[in-house]
């Protein structure tokens, strides 16, 4: 009787749950159909403004119907992305330096290009350029124009951004902007360039140069390495100087593909003796030294009856000066040698030096003295 109990008792409690599972269901039915009626109501709001929006006076296009939306959907809203400008790389902070100018001002240039809604006035794109200015000259001079333009009580000394540039290039530009193009251009070699890179650079200077077609002709061809000069001369040579440039990229590129597709030479797989692939040069004659006589030791009395002594040291102690007859040095290094061969020296010297002084009176032939004695 308690199993049943226990199983009546569950079943109460599983339909208890689903009652409570039931009601559930229908409050989010409930709860969904009145989300429904919002959004249906959200559209038709919508499509009223939609229609009382007054067309445009001059329409660029055709008017499309608007697509009627079902009742139960939701009409999407597209949203178009917002234009966004392009941005350019920042310049470097330009401090003075002449070599820089031509390069900071390019990249300013590219960077009020790409973006003109951001600087669309002539001072943004002047206070554009001087906040680029730092340090050096450059950073005082900017720094005393930027107090000036942002001062309302004073006028703007430079009120378009050509003026401006006149002025910049006129402060930190070339003095002889056409002398250094010239000197650069004859100072360009291609060296390790590729023929397009060595283009690049001579175009840049070309322009500032004031040369004209033949000179321009001339200064691209010195440039040139001497191995690719070579191969354009053992073609047609080319006619004006567009004409040798694309000669030259041509036959750089053409040979620097070469290089790369062509198989490095192969080794040899078998050992061969050296003398077989290199031949061999005999060696060169060593000097050989001069022969070297040690000094013959002094003699050592040593005992016949004793055993023979091999020590070095015992030796050394051993040795006997043959100047002053004393043990434990040899006669070079005698105190006593040294003093008597500085004085022999001396005398040697000093009867030599004598003798050149002397008369002569060897030379002079004595004359016969007659015998005392009468015969």
């Amino acid at each position: 009787m308690s199993s049943i109990d226990d199983l009546s008792t569950i079943l109460l409690q599983l339909q208890s749950q689903n009652a409570a599972i039931q009601t559930e269901m229908m409050e989010a039915r409930d709860e969904r159909s009145t989300l429904g009626n919002m959004v249906q109501s959200v559209i038709d709001r919508f499509q009223e403004l939609v229609d009382a929006t007054p067309a445009p006076a001059t329409p660029t296009a055709a008017a499309l119907p608007l697509p009627t939306a079902p009742a139960a959907a939701i009409a999407p809203v597209v949203q178009l992305p917002s234009a966004r400008e392009a941005k350019g790389a920042d310049p470097e902070a330009f401090s003075g330096d002449r070599k820089a100018t031509d390069s900071f001002l390019r990249a300013v240039k590219l960077n009020i290009a790409l973006q003109p809604r951001m600087y669309s006035t002539e001072e943004g794109k002047i206070l554009y350029t001087l906040s680029w200015m730092r340090g050096g000259t450059a950073g005082a001079w900017a720094e005393n124009l930027a107090t000036v333009m942002l001062d309302p009580a004073i006028t703007n000394p430079y009120p378009t951004f050509a003026k401006f540039l006149t002025a910049f290039e006129n402060a930190f530009g070339e003095p002889d902007r056409a002398f250094s193009a010239r000197t650069q251009l004859h100072s360009l070699k291609q060296g390790s360039m590729s023929a397009e890179e060595y283009t690049a650079h001579f175009d840049a200077l070309a322009g500032r140069t004031g040369f004209d077609g033949e000179a321009l002709v001339d200064a691209y061809q010195r440039g040139l390495n001497g191995r690719l000069l070579e191969k354009i001369h053992y073609t047609d040579l080319p006619i004006g100087l567009t004409a040798w440039k694309e000669k030259a990229k041509k036959l750089d590129n053409l040979y620097r593909r070469l290089q790369q597709t062509a198989p490095s030479p192969s080794r040899p797989t078998t050992s061969a003796p050296r003398s077989a692939l290199t031949p061999q040069r005999p060696p060169p004659p060593r000097p050989v030294p001069a022969a070297f006589t040690p000094p013959a030791p002094a003699p050592v009395s040593v005992p016949s009856w004793g055993p023979m002594d091999v020590d070095a040291t015992r030796r050394r102690d051993m040795r006997k000066c043959y100047v002053c007859q004393q043990e434990g040095h040899l006669a070079r290094n005698c105190p006593q040698n040294r003093g008597k061969v500085i004085r022999t020296i001396a005398e040697v010297v000093r009867d030599e030096i004598c003798a050149l002084l002397k008369p002569e009176e060897s030379q002079t032939p004595e004359a016969p003295t007659e015998s005392s004695q009468d015969f």
